[in-house]
């Protein structure tokens, strides 16, 4: 038997309030579906198995049932592998996911699937691609076939050689950001990729992966407007991806209801906190996804000059969830973990509560 579960707790353990309140309950109806929540990790940072304790945590004690699993930076391909987009050097690839950086990442997925993480594993690439597909961060019109090709051989050999279990991609990280945290790209290439990426997957036997995008950090209505209008990507969208590292619900289903697609369902796939996600629940995601799981350093944060000290991707936002101490090499929840019950199911019935003048929406499972 599930415990019962509320918005109300999880408001009490971020502020330490117990005032006593009535709440109304009517489980004859239905507002919100809630998938799930997770946390984000980096895959590379395996370090000879000594990540699994924190993998623990994060899946048996916290109860995260998807993982956005980070693996960069794009740049694996450092030299084009031949000339011809649509045909995969396989002497080439091989050599470079059997080496000591990728089998970390393997290792990690691995272990993330034998712990139940199957549908609940998102691959998500982030950081820059090679120097030779455009520079400084950006692919070319005329090398976009070649990026394409690097992301689907990548999801092949994972599938087909490293044996791990996926059908979630997040092909594209934060393209309005300059760079930084994914390749830059506009609205109109963003859409172009995604388009021919499905087409790469459905060719060479991947039909089944579906995407979450487009992983936009700002105004994300150009990309939703570019992706909407193709039949191509929205057959292969499973969720709206977006990050939102604020306390407010945002406007995305105000976009989204209109829509031709209102039904596709909205992840926030980066947020800071637990307390994030009292104050997005209004905006109907059905998934929220902590930034970060735990400490590691990420090769995108050292470029962007942000050190190579785990952790090094948390500028500005609270911490990780867990802490890692490079001397002792332990890992320990910091306050943050313990500030999130197990989530709902669903969120049901005709329901409020009125905290000081705060109106929340209450969440029910039994």
């Amino acid at each position: 038997m599930k415990q019962a579960w509320t918005l109300l707790t999880l408001f009490a353990l971020i502020t330490g309030r117990t005032q006593a309140a009535n709440l109304t309950v009517n489980a004859a109806r239905t507002y919100q579906t809630i998938a799930g929540y997770g946390v984000n990790v980096n895959a590379g940072w395996w370090n000879n198995g000594e990540v699994r304790p924190a993998l623990d945590l994060l899946v048996d004690q916290l109860g995260a049932t998807i993982v956005r699993s980070v693996i960069e930076e794009m740049d694996w391909e450092a030299v084009n592998d031949n000339s011809d987009p649509n045909v995969f050097n396989w002497t080439y690839y091989n050599s470079i996911y059997s080496n000591a950086r990728f089998q970390g990442v393997w290792n990690t997925l691995r272990y993330l699937n034998q712990k139940g993480i199957v549908s609940g594993l998102v691959i998500s690439f982030m950081g820059q691609p090679p120097a030779w597909m455009g520079g400084n961060s950006t692919v070319s019109t005329a090398n976009e076939d070649e990026f394409v090709e690097t992301m689907a051989s990548l999801l092949y050999y994972a599938r087909n050689t490293a044996g791990i279990s996926f059908t979630l991609v997040s092909p594209i990280n934060e393209p309005d950001t300059g760079g930084v945290e994914g390749p830059k790209m506009g609205s109109a290439q963003v859409a172009r990729v995604l388009h021919k990426f499905a087409i790469k997957l459905d060719a060479i036997g991947m039909s089944d992966i579906r995407f979450v995008a487009p992983e936009a950090a700002g105004d994300w209505t150009s990309y939703f407007n570019a992706i909407v209008a193709d039949p191509v990507i929205t057959a292969k969208l499973a969720y709206w991806g977006v990050h939102n590292y604020g306390n407010g619900a945002g406007s995305y289903q105000s976009i989204i209801s209109p829509s031709a697609y209102p039904k596709k369902p909205l992840w926030v796939t980066e947020t800071a906190t637990f307390a994030n996600m009292l104050g997005q629940i209004p905006g109907n995601p059905t998934a929220n996804l902590v930034w970060d799981g735990f400490d590691s350093v990420y090769q995108h944060a050292i470029r962007a000059g942000r050190g190579s000290t785990p952790p090094n991707d948390s500028p500005g936002i609270e911490p990780p969830l867990i802490a890692y101490n490079s001397t002792t090499h332990l890992y320990t929840p910091r306050k943050g973990f313990y500030e999130c019950p197990t989530p709902p199911a669903d969120s049901c019935g005709s329901r409020s509560h009125n905290h000081s003048g705060r109106r929340l929406n209450g969440w029910l499972k039994s």
